[in-house]
């Protein structure tokens, strides 16, 4: 076809009502949809059907469904044509297939679409009549006009896909002024590796073609998102649900093995006062098939914002040999660094490479150290190993908290993962667990306070990386600006193994009687979950969600049924954006 955006395949989502004690006589299906080609053209929509009535069909009739017929949130009307159609020739044979095209006008466009078929013989009798739904979609954001997908195999089993799509901006539909694309996310973010990028040129104007390109790691298969864009300023926005085919893919896996440090640690005093140390963790992970055994060095590299170089004999040790490491396996080490070189508030940039082999490429990890400013408050732990995290699971890990000044220090600070897909929570204790765990603490001069954390992995385990990080930050803020100072930072290793935990399987906008969202959750029996919602992803707020068939508790939290609850949030349908979390509690 020519012209406007061409929907092939939309047709898939096809629902056709009938008495279940009837005998299905016809086959309809939408092939076709494409949007108005100018401002007030209709939609135009090709359906397919198939005869199964037992005689041959001569005559078509598409009308609008009765009201009390129509499922929830659809619509109907009048298509066109909207007489009786004559097919040519003998008609369609009992068995045989018929496409006819109709159209429908401009202001259904994003809605449940719901008509009726009838099919007359060459009398003039009626053969059958039957009701079909379909959903038109939304030509006022964009479309994809081409798609291409290449891959690669990773030692963990994944496949790495880069992503390119070519975006039409029609933005301006319908005589509007539209807005630039300048940036593109995709929803939910679980896989890629940068869920926000620019497009190709920058921005992409109102009735331009730009290129969007993304990296996934995941498996096979039909990978289905919301792929929204933005103008410059993030106040313009829409999306569109876009379906990308993911391919098998051959060949061997390339850099099979990776490393991990510590991000950000603080120099602190001995255990017998005697100057200043840092403890890192360095973790090497052979993703091979066979044991192997690294040698590995660390050395002090330069940095803009860590103007200190570190001399060899900082580190202790500065090198030695890992192994045998079994293959799939992780070994980690710790490694001290004196910090005598550093002053109040400077820090050091250093890496640490291991090779299997003098002519293989090293496996390099980098990472800082820092001296606290004096009476600051100083963030340690003391992990022999990153903790790990199991899918579906959880695990404990403790900070420490030292207020090395001579006055009492109140403070507030944020505790996150640089992956964001851990929940963060003080223990079983706290009912609440997120993406950005804040607490409130009064220290006492010299006072050390553990912080006892119990992390929860969010996502499925298909598309994680190896690590994460642990990070916290300080706030700091006055009545109009708030600012935060990252203190540490520390690795977190994700194992693969473990249960498949819950998640947000589908949602779905309502538009009658009322604009509902329904989210479609995938549970487990006996925990709790809560919905919260954001409009710019930093802000987070609980939900109010009514259950299909179920009840909510009084803390505004539902049970999980060991299978599907479909939640019900409230919404307006002219708000630019929104976005929901779900958070699970034993």
């Amino acid at each position: 076809t020519t012209g406007g955006p061409d929907y092939k395949g939309v047709g898939g989502d096809i629902d056709i009502m009938q008495d279940p004690q009837d005998v299905r006589c016809v086959e309809i299906e939408v092939r076709d949809i494409e949007c108005p080609e100018e401002e007030g053209a209709p939609f135009s929509i090709d359906v397919t059907l198939t005869n199964l009535s037992g005689q041959a069909v001569k005559y078509l009739w598409f009308t609008p469904c009765p009201a009390d017929e129509l499922p929830g949130g659809a619509i109907t009307g009048t298509p066109n044509p909207d007489d009786i159609i004559e097919i040519p020739g003998a008609g369609i044979p009992d068995g045989g297939t018929y496409t006819q095209n109709i159209t429908l006008p401009t202001s259904t466009s994003g809605e449940k679409f719901c008509l009726r078929l009838t099919m007359l013989d060459s009398t003039g009798e009626e053969c059958c009549t039957e009701k079909f739904c379909f959903d038109l979609p939304n030509c006022e954001c964009l479309e994809v006009i081409d798609q291409s997908v290449t891959c690669e195999p990773q030692p963990n089993g994944l496949i790495k896909y880069t992503i390119e799509l070519a975006v039409l901006n029609l933005t301006n539909f319908n005589g509007s002024a539209g807005f630039d694309f300048a940036h593109a996310t995709f929803l939910p973010p679980s896989g890629f590796v940068d869920a926000s990028v620019e497009p190709s040129p920058n921005p992409i104007p109102p009735g331009g073609i730009g290129t969007v390109e993304a990296c996934y790691i995941g498996l096979p298969g039909s990978l289905c998102v919301s792929f929204a864009v933005h103008d410059s300023d993030l106040v313009e926005c829409c999306s569109q649900e876009i379906c990308i085919e993911l391919p098998e893919c051959g060949g061997e896996p390339e850099l099979p093995d990776a490393c991990k440090l510590d991000d950000l640690i603080p120099c602190r005093p001995k255990a017998d006062g005697g100057g200043l140390v840092a403890t890192t963790s360095y973790t090497i992970c052979n993703n091979s098939s066979v044991p192997r055994t690294y040698t590995w060095s660390a050395t002090s590299i330069p940095d803009p914002a860590c103007p200190v170089t570190l001399p060899p004999s900082a580190f202790s040790p500065a090198s030695g040999t890992i192994g045998p490491v079994p293959p799939g396996g992780c070994v980690t080490i710790p490694i001290q660094i004196a910090c005598e070189g550093l002053e109040p508030g400077f820090c050091a940039a250093y890496q640490v490479c291991a090779v299997i082999a003098p002519d293989l490429e090293p496996i390099c990890c980098m990472a800082k150290v820092f001296a606290p400013e004096e009476g600051a408050v100083v963030i340690g732990a003391d992990p022999s190993e990153p903790v790990a995290v199991p899918v579906g699971g959880s695990a404990t890990t403790e900070l420490l908290l030292e207020n090395t000044s001579n006055d009492l220090v109140t403070a507030d600070f944020v505790i996150s993962d640089t992956a964001g897909i851990l929940g963060v929570r003080e223990g079983l204790t706290d009912s609440l667990s997120g993406n950005a765990y804040r607490i409130s603490v009064s220290l006492d001069p010299g006072e050390v306070y553990p912080v006892n954390l119990l992390l929860t992995r969010f996502d499925d385990g298909t598309n994680s990386p190896d690590f994460t990080s642990l990070q916290i930050h300080r706030l700091y803020g006055d009545d109009r600006v708030i600012s935060s100072e990252r203190l540490f930072s520390v690795s977190v290793r994700l194992s693969r193994g473990g249960e498949v935990p819950f998640g947000i399987r589908r949602i779905a906008l309502l538009t009658q009687p009322e604009p509902l969202l329904e989210l479609t959750i995938e549970t487990r029996l006996g925990r709790t979950y809560r919905v919260r919602e954001s409009i710019d992803l930093i802000k987070w707020d609980d939900a109010t969600c009514s259950i299909l068939d179920g009840v909510i508790n009084p803390d505004g939290t539902f049970t999980g049924t060991g299978g599907e609850v479909i939640c019900g949030v409230p919404c307006e349908v002219t708000d630019p954006r929104r976005f929901f979390m779900v958070i699970e509690n034993p």
